[in-house]
This record gives structure tokens, sequence and C-alpha cells, in this order.
């Protein structure tokens, strides 16, 4: 049916062309075979390839004056010589390193060349399994041009664009197999529509950078190719691991090149192999709707994969066509289905594809907000539940604040009026009043960090240093002495950006842990500039100091440096407060230690510029 629908064409575009010579009779002469007349167009089995001469006769009644003359053959093989009157006017590909097509052709003609009376046109031409020639069209060009131009851009320019815009598809496939390489069969997929899409456009290309003999086999090797990773396409996309489909169109991946390789170099028999191995394709090709069957069972969007099954069926009879017309066995004047009808199938494949990804992408998308919402009903019922957890620590820790301290208060009053008695209860005193400090000192931190959590961001503002050193010795420095250590606070007139109160409830921290662990030698708090905006607020000990594996956890909460000295630990709760209060107020705190001599707690600050110093 498409086949006379074109013939008719063309025989309508030769009767419009009434000034034009439509050359159908030809003496063909091909050995070993003598001269015989034919009618063109002509189509004949050659085998394995062979050489062939059309002699085609017309008369003129007289030569064109000035006008340039066209000859135009639809079907011509790209390895030819044309005489015109015994000139040569055209070679291409006769070297033996051609390609063997049957492409479209058009040559303009010198009007010198033509003369009054008969005239003789000579086409010594070389085949492929296939042979023949369409009827030979002659005339002024200007009538001849744009015809040609017409169906060029229809048989040759259209696939062409076709199979460029789908390399460009394959490209971003292969992009996102590359970025998500889960999306296997949408690599897969993308890979097998590049090779096709420059096999395709490969066909319809006359002269190559590449010799003939390697050109072909590469040309073999891309249909081998695209047959296989369609099926390893068809598998990935299946979800099932169909083991042996998968070994077979694996194993032909790699053994079709390489028997087409060694058909070429060892027994020049390309040709051969590729007549025995298309049929074999032909049966992959279909294979694949086998494959994608159960898939469109068991899927609901089962419109889609009928697409893909009449797909992969459209272009199984694509090849046979195609098969038939490498035989010979169509006319000259037909065409490879392939080219054409590829595209439109990997389209619908791609269209599939993409669809898929989408999909997944907005069900990313759904999930994404989905998990996001539930993270911030969890982040706020958490946030509510710390807020209750501080206000309870707070009220808690006041409440029992008071009773501790009458308590304490009592046991002072008791252990002064027997400080006459016997040693075991005056001991027994200084044990419950060492173990009411302890507990005045939780129930503080847990106060302070109730603060801490419930307190609103603090406001930054310039904090005199020196002012904070003298109100922390005024605290500390009865302990220093009871300890028989000395604490000393370097004097200095730096300025800091900080917030007052909790920035001294820090360094105070800082030192009451230092003297707590430090039995011998004593405290230096000082300030020391690091660049030009920042200062480092550091207190240093003499004592056992920090091991490596201790130093990540003491900032945590209720974590007190082991070994205690003699007088009890902590509560582990000072360097938790440090901890909190610099995230609050965005400074940096670090700590550095060797066990054995000492340790260095450091708060990195923000200058102020410093005041003028007095006279």
């Amino acid at each position: 049916m498409l086949r006379a629908l074109l013939a008719a064409l063309m025989l309508l575009t030769y009767s419009v062309i009434s000034a034009a010579l439509t050359l159908q009779q030809a003496e063909l002469t091909a050995a070993p075979a003598g001269p015989v007349r034919v009618a063109l167009p002509h189509t004949w089995p050659t085998g394995f390839g062979a050489r062939g001469v059309y002699r085609l006769d017309f008369t003129l009644a007289a030569p064109p004056a000035t006008q340039a003359w066209a000859l135009r053959i639809d079907r011509l093989s790209s390895a030819h010589r044309i005489y015109l009157n015994g000139r040569l006017v055209h070679e291409q590909g006769t070297d033996g390193q051609g390609r063997l097509r049957t492409l479209p052709f058009f040559l303009t003609i010198a009007p010198a060349l033509l003369q009054a009376g008969r005239n003789e046109l000579r086409l010594e031409l070389s085949f492929g399994p296939r042979g023949g020639l369409s009827p030979v069209l002659l005339g002024p060009q200007e009538l001849l041009l744009p015809g040609w131009r017409r169906d060029r851009a229809w048989d040759t320019e259209l696939p062409q664009a076709l199979n460029i815009g789908g390399g460009a598809l394959a490209c971003l496939m292969l992009m996102v197999w590359l970025r998500r390489p889960q999306e296997r069969a949408t690599g897969l997929f993308g890979l097998m529509w590049l090779v096709a899409s420059l096999r395709n456009h490969d066909y319809f290309v006359t002269v190559s950078p590449l010799p003939g003999p390697l050109s072909e086999w590469l040309y073999f090797c891309a249909q081998a190719v695209t047959v296989c990773l369609l099926g390893l396409f068809a598998v990935a996309l299946s979800g099932r691991p169909w083991p042996r489909v998968q070994r077979l169109y694996a194993g032909a991946l790699v053994l079709l090149p390489l028997s087409g390789a060694l058909a070429w170099l060892a027994f020049d028999a390309l040709a051969q192999l590729r007549l025995l191995v298309y049929p074999l394709l032909m049966l992959m090709c279909a294979g694949v709707a086998i494959v994608l069957w159960p898939l469109l069972r068991q899927q609901p969007r089962g419109l889609a994969l009928l697409l893909l099954l009449s797909g992969a069926s459209l272009l199984a009879a694509a090849g046979a066509h195609d098969y038939r017309y490498l035989h010979g066995w169509l006319p000259i004047t037909d065409f490879y289905w392939v080219p054409f009808v590829l595209p439109f199938v990997l389209l619908s494949y791609g269209a599939m594809l993409l669809d898929r990804l989408v999909q997944g992408l907005t069900r990313s998308e759904e999930l994404g907000q989905q998990l996001e919402h539930r993270v911030a009903v969890r982040t706020a019922e958490l946030a509510e539940a710390n807020a209750a957890k501080s206000r309870f620590l707070a009220v808690a820790s006041h409440d029992l604040r008071q009773p501790v301290a009458a308590v304490a208060l009592m046991v002072n009053l008791a252990a002064e009026e027997l400080r006459h008695s016997q040693p075991p209860a005056q001991a027994m005193l200084a044990k419950a009043a060492r173990a009411l400090s302890g507990l005045d000192e939780l129930l503080r931190g847990l106060l302070d960090l109730s603060r801490l959590d419930t307190a609103p961001p603090p406001t930054l503002q310039p904090v005199p240093l020196q002012q904070l050193f003298d109100a922390i010795a005024l605290h500390e420095h009865a302990q220093a002495e009871a300890r028989g250590l000395r604490l000393r606070f370097r004097p200095t007139l730096a300025v800091a950006l900080s917030e007052p109160l909790l920035l001294e409830q820090m360094l105070r921290n800082l030192v009451a842990n230092a003297l707590r662990y430090t039995e011998r030698g004593g405290v230096l708090v000082a300030v020391r500039r690091r660049g030009k905006d920042r200062l480092l607020l550091q207190v240093w000990d003499s004592g056992r100091g920090i091991a490596p594996e201790h130093r990540l956890h003491i900032f945590q909460d209720f974590v007190s440096s082991p070994p205690a000295d003699r007088n009890g630990g902590g509560a582990g709760l000072g360097l938790a407060i440090v901890r909190r209060g610099a995230a609050a107020l965005g400074h940096t705190l670090g700590v550095a230690s060797k066990p054995g001599r000492g340790s260095c707690f450091w708060i990195e600050l923000l200058r102020v510029s410093d005041p003028e110093r007095p006279p």
C-alpha cells in the first residue's frame, strides 16, 4: 500500500515536469551476463556485492543554450562513476573503501556537455547485497531542484532531524542515570536510544571519514547493540529478574560485535553475517514484547504499556521489511523503515519513562512535605515537653532549696551546740553538712539550667571584663584559701561584646570547676587578644588534667571529670551550663589539657574597642 502510494507520487512528479526527460529504459551489463534491456526502476539481488553498468540513451532536438541542466536519481549507489557522452562528470566511493548505500542523488550538468541528437548516460555502479536503479530525470535545474529539495526534506532531512532530537533526549536520560544509578531502566534506554539515533543518522551520510569496511562493521555493531540494550531495558523495566533472558541479551551484546569483527577481518564476510544475524535480531526485538507482557497485566497504567508493546511489534515489523529490502526482494525505489519508525517508537518509550520519573519526583515531594509536617509537629511537641520539664525543674529546685537551706542551718546550729561532744557525732554532722551542700549545689545547677532553657534570647552589650574578675575574685578567694590554692586574676582593660550576667555565671563555673579539680598550685584567669577583633577569656589550672577520651563528654549534663578530688566531685552541671550559655551567646568554647600538668578552658569573645588608658 505504501509502496504503491510512493510510486504514484513519483509518477505524478515525473508527469508534472513536462520539460524534463524521464529515462525509464536502460541497458544493463553485469558480469558474467551480457547486456540486457531493463525497465526502470530496476531491482536485482546481487548476492554479496557486484558491479553493474547502466547505459541510458536520450535524444535532444537542440542542446541547451545557457540554462544549467541537472540529473536527478532517487536511488543511486553511493559508489559510482557517471559519464555523459563519454566524459566523466562525477565519481564517488570507487576506491573500494566507500560505503555502499542506495541514496537520492542530484547533480548539476554544464550545458556544454549535452549535444543535439543522441546522448549517452553511462552509470558504473558498485552494490552490496541489493542492486538496481530508479528512473533517471534529466532536465533544466530550475524545474528539477524544487521537487528534489521537497523530497529530500521528507526522505533524508526529516529522519536525520528526528534522530538528532532523539539523541539529545537520550543524553538527558544518561545524565539522569549518572546522577541516580538506581534508575537503571532509564539509563539503559537512554544508551540504547543514543546508539540507535547515531546509527540511523549515519545511514544517510554518504561520505564517512572512516574506511568503508570499518564503517560497515560499526554500523553492524550499532544494530546489534541497539537490540541487545532494548532487551536489557525491558528486563530492567519489568521488575522481574528474568535471569536467562538477561544472560541472552548480555551475551549477545558482547558476542555479536566480536563475531562481526572476526567475519570482517578473517573472512571478509561481514555482509553474509549481516544477512544471517538480522533474523535473530528481529526475534530478539519481538522478545521484548514477551518480557513486558507480565508488566502489562500487573500495572494499572496498562494503556502506556500497551503502547510500548505496540511499539515493539511495529519495530519488529519495520525490521522484517528492511530485511526484505536488504535482500532485494522489494523494489529499489522503496526505503528502509527503521530510521523513520524507530524515533517514534523510542519517543513513546521515552515519554513513558519521563512520566514515570515525574511521578517519582512528585511522590518524593509529597513524602518530603509529609515528613516536614511530621517533623514540625514532633518538634513542637518536644519543645513543649522541654519547656514543661524546664518549668518543673525551676519550680522544684526553687521550692526544694528553701527546706534544704533550713536543714543546713539547723545542722550548723547543731554542730555549734555539739562542738564539745564526742568525735563520732561531730563526724556525722560534718558528713550531713557536706551532703546538704552537694544537694544545694545540685538544686542551684538545675535552677540555672532551667533558666537557660526558658530565658529569652540574650541581648549583647559591652562588658568590661575586669568587673567580672573583681566579682568572681570576691566570691571564690575564700574557697581557694580553704583549699590552699592561689587564685590570680590578671588585670585587664579589655571590653567584650556579651551578656554580663550570663558571662559572669559561665566564668564563675569555670573558676569553681578549676578549683575543685586542682590539689596544689593555683588557678589563673586572663584575657588574651586573638587577631584584631577577638578575645580569649582563659582559665588555667595546675590540676591533674583531663584524659583525651574524657574531653568529648565533660560538657554534657551530669558528667563529672574523673577522678573526683578528695572533697567529692561536683554535680556535673557546671560545664554543661557553660556549654549552653556559650551556645546561647554565640561564643566559641574550647579546652586544652595535658594529663598530670593541668588544663585550660577558654571562651572566644568579640572584642569592643579598648577605652583610653589613664595617664
